[in-house]
C-alpha cells in the first residue's frame, strides 16, 4: 500500500469522524496514518474492506458508549458505504450519502431499527452479488444467491420496525445484559 492510498483511506477516516463529531457522539482524535504507525498485522483490514469494518468499530467502541443513558436517542442517516438493504436518501441535508434508516436506542441500548426496503433489482443483485462475495472470503458456509429472485420482484415502498424483544425485556427488568433474561444458555 502506498503512502499516497493510506493518505485517501486518512481523509475517509476524517469523513467518519466529521459525521460522528457534527452529531456530538465523539470527540476523538484521528490518528495519523503513516504506514510506519500501522502494525503489519494491521494492514490487512485497510487492504479490504476496511471502511464499513472502521465504521463498526468506531461506532460499537466510541459512539454507543456515548449515548446519553437518560432518553430515548433517535440515530439517522447513516452513511451509505454501511452495507444494509436500505434505500439510498434522494439528498442529504447533511452534505455526505445516506441511508433511509434509523435506530432506536434506550439506555444506550439499540432496541430498535428501521429501514425503506431497498427494491431496486440492480441494486439488490449488486448488494447480494459482493456480500457472496464476502462470504466466499470470509464465512465458513458460502452463501448461494437465489437468481429466481429477481423474476418475481415487484418494486414498491416497504418499510418496517425490528424490535429485539429479548432487549426490551432486559431494559424493563433493568438487566445489564440479554444473558440474564434468556429462558436458557448457549
Amino acid at each position: 500500500m502506498t503512502l499516497e492510498q493510506l493518505q485517501n483511506r486518512a481523509d475517509i477516516i476524517r469523513e467518519i469522524r466529521s459525521f460522528f463529531e457534527s452529531r456530538q457522539y465523539l470527540a476523538v482524535d484521528t490518528p495519523l496514518l503513516a504506514p510506519d504507525l500501522i502494525p503489519e498485522n494491521c494492514l490487512e483490514v485497510f487492504e479490504t474492506s476496511w471502511l464499513p469494518v472502521l465504521y463498526d468499530l468506531i461506532f460499537i467502541h466510541a459512539v454507543e458508549p456515548s449515548l446519553p443513558k437518560d432518553r430515548p436517542v433517535v440515530l439517522l442517516d447513516y452513511p451509505a458505504f454501511v452495507p444494509c438493504l436500505a434505500k439510498n436518501k434522494k439528498s442529504s441535508a447533511k452534505g455526505y450519502a445516506a441511508k433511509e434508516r434509523w435506530e432506536l436506542y434506550i439506555n444506550g441500548v439499540e432496541l430498535a431499527n428501521c429501514y425503506s426496503e431497498e427494491t431496486n433489482p440492480q441494486e439488490l443483485r449488486r448488494f447480494f452479488e459482493e456480500e457472496a462475495k464476502s462470504k466466499e472470503q470470509n464465512a465458513l458456509v458460502n452463501h448461494n444467491i437465489n437468481h429466481d429472485y429477481w423474476k418475481y420482484l415487484r418494486p414498491a415502498d416497504y418499510s418496517g420496525v425490528a424490535m429485539g424483544l429479548d432487549r426490551l425485556i432486559m431494559l424493563i427488568n433493568e438487566k445489564n445484559s440479554i444473558e440474564s433474561i434468556l429462558p436458557f444458555s448457549f
